[in-house]
């Protein structure tokens, strides 16, 4: 199934800023392991809505009460016509399937959309929900849309009507047309996009904050902001550097090395511990490892040895004075070009 440019759940960035698609053009879609439980959610209620065989049954007594929320919502008896997983369109370049699509004659329609994260989404003005609410209303005629999510059993509602669709469809419209020569707009939105690692203009955002040669209590709400905003965008450029050096790519002035971790006890530790006759170690868990390196004293503390293990550190990057030993990359960019 194509993946429309302009889709209604990345509408929320490229609404605000239409240069994001220019910007990230050709930049592979990531996921996570958030995405790809919302992925299985969102399949076993759909099986489940149909009466088909349920591929994730961890997962059906989760997705239970949304079942039963859409089966009430959209009952045949009050004479809906449900439709699971609709595609709709609004543009010939901005389309979407929405999770569910229930319409009642030309009056109404219902737009729900299930939610699996933790962090609440609220239907009020949300641009994914607007967007299958207008394409929802110039498909099936109806004068107005109820959109609702669906989340962690909490249900956020909201009514689009005429009015409503108009405008929403102008902004897309003018969004799309806006793509070439748009100029980058930093915001809350930037958390999302894939470009947010390249992105100039939010750089310069992040690191700029206006006002005079010294900052007041009362700059604290914006420098509070610019100060989480240039954490995440910190972030992501470690992300990109570390991405690049992985692959072989040289930053001047700066090398990957294995992270520092601690030691710990294997998880076999405390049978080995005993066939060494070295109960005295541990009581009903083991003591930290360097407890027991002091109880055992300088000559015994190596025969713990074989108990213990110390995990490869995760990669970081730091400065080429720094004396740990540079990773050798496992794959060459080269192989990537």
């Amino acid at each position: 199934m194509s993946h429309a440019k302009f889709s209604p759940s990345g509408a929320g960035i490229w609404l605000n800023c239409p240069a994001s698609l220019r910007l990230s053009e050709g930049m592979p879609d990531t996921t996570n392991a958030a995405s790809e439980l919302g992925t299985k959610k969102h399949q076993t209620a759909e099986e489940m809505l149909l009466g088909l065989e349920v591929t994730h049954k961890e997962f059906a007594d989760d997705v239970q009460p949304y079942v039963e929320f859409v089966q009430r919502e959209t009952q045949p008896a009050m004479h809906w016509h449900r439709m699971i997983e609709r595609r709709v369109h609004l543009t010939d370049e901005c389309y979407g399937t929405a999770d569910i699509v229930a319409t009642r004659g030309i009056h109404d329609a219902k737009v729900i959309d299930l939610k699996t994260g933790r962090i609440p989404v609220s239907a009020k003005d949300n641009p994914q929900l607007q967007i299958y609410a207008a394409a929802a209303a110039k498909e099936f005629g109806v004068r107005q849309v109820h959109t609702i999510i669906w989340q962690n059993g909490e249900v956020s509602t909201d009514v689009l009507a005429g009015p409503d669709f108009e405008k929403i469809t102008k902004r897309v419209m003018d969004a799309q047309a806006a793509v070439a020569h748009a100029k980058p707009v930093p915001g809350e939105h930037c958390t999302w996009c894939k470009a947010r690692a390249v992105c100039r203009e939010r750089a310069l955002h992040v690191l700029s904050v206006a006002g005079s040669d010294r900052t007041t209590d009362g700059d604290l709400s914006v420098l509070l902001t610019h100060a989480r905003q240039a954490a995440d965008w910190a972030a992501d450029i470690e992300e990109r550097a570390q991405k690049v050096m992985s692959l072989g790519g040289r930053i001047d002035g700066f090398k990957l090395v294995e992270g520092t971790t601690r030691r710990k006890w294997r998880e076999d530790a405390v049978a080995t511990l005993k066939e060494l006759g070295l109960d005295d170690l541990f009581e009903e868990s083991l003591i930290p490892i360097g407890q027991a390196e002091k109880l055992l004293g300088r000559d015994r503390k190596g025969l713990i040895a074989p108990a213990v293990e110390k995990p490869v550190g995760k990669p970081t990057i730091v400065t080429t004075d720094d004396p740990r030993q540079t990773i050798q990359p496992t794959v060459n960019l080269k192989d990537f070009t």
